[in-house]
């Protein structure tokens, strides 16, 4: 899992590639592009190619209202997606795809760990991937006191690799429905440490000045390291291509 490409400027690609593009993203789950010379209105532009923006529901930028601003500091009490989560996973239909790019990096660390849903399910026996299969878990996030959900299938058919992947995260899965709250506690801790111990079907990604990584939010999750306190860390992220989970079976 994971590619890295070098010697592509992604100013050159164009609407003709947007289908290789996607193919590229969903067969290798995350791909990071060096020494790359964007802007955001720029990195809007390239993350189009891979599908219609999906704006940022709850933190839209005055200057950028279809890039969301990650910014942590000194100053920060919590980073920006330091846990295992796939993004906005609490919308009805989620961004299919991520685009990130920093513009102010640490001094060290602050990678960005990727693991494969699909690899993670397979890790499974077949009962228990039969079990978590016909189950539909509710993924949540409050806002300004305004609780913000929806409700996914567990395990979900990707829309073009036909993969079936696990959907279901840290960041934002709260509950199982048809489940009793300590039995839906339970499996989501069981799911937590399956995700947390799978090294084998992880990668990480280490930015540089000039990167910018794409992934896949049905083929991956990831945990955006927040091991660089007091050092700032900034950056910009578009996502793309509204797609409503569905199930595999």
């Amino acid at each position: 899992m994971g590619t890295e490409l070098t010697g592509l400027r992604v100013q050159d690609l164009g609407q003709c590639d947007s289908a290789a593009l996607q193919q590229l993203v969903t067969a290798r789950g995350v791909i990071v592009l060096r020494s790359q010379n964007l802007d955001t209105n720029s990195l809007i532009k390239f993350a189009a190619l891979l599908g219609d923006v999906v704006a940022h529901p709850m933190k839209p930028h005055d200057f950028h209202p279809q890039a969301f601003r990650l910014h942590n500091d000194g100053d920060s009490t919590y980073a920006d997606g330091d846990t295992w989560h796939s993004d906005l996973t609490w919308m009805k239909a989620p961004p299919l795809y991520s685009v990130l790019m920093l513009d102010t990096l640490p001094s060290i660390g602050g990678d960005t760990a990727f693991v494969s849903n699909h690899a993670l399910l397979q890790s499974m026996s077949p009962t228990f991937r039969d079990f978590i299969g016909r189950l539909n878990a509710v993924h949540q996030r409050t806002w300004n006191g305004e609780i913000l959900a929806a409700a996914h299938p567990m395990v979900v058919r990707h829309p073009i690799s036909g993969l079936p992947c696990l959907y279901a995260n840290s960041g934002y899965t709260t509950s199982i429905n048809g489940l009793r709250a300590s039995e839906s506690d339970a499996l989501l801790a069981h799911l937590r440490m399956t995700v947390a111990l799978g090294v084998d079907f992880q990668c990480r990604a280490a930015w540089q000045e000039g990167t910018v990584a794409v992934w896949d939010n049905q083929a991956v999750q990831h945990h955006a390291s927040w091991d660089y306190h007091p050092d700032t860390r900034s950056g910009w992220r578009v996502t793309v291509k509204a797609a409503q989970p569905t199930p595999a079976t």
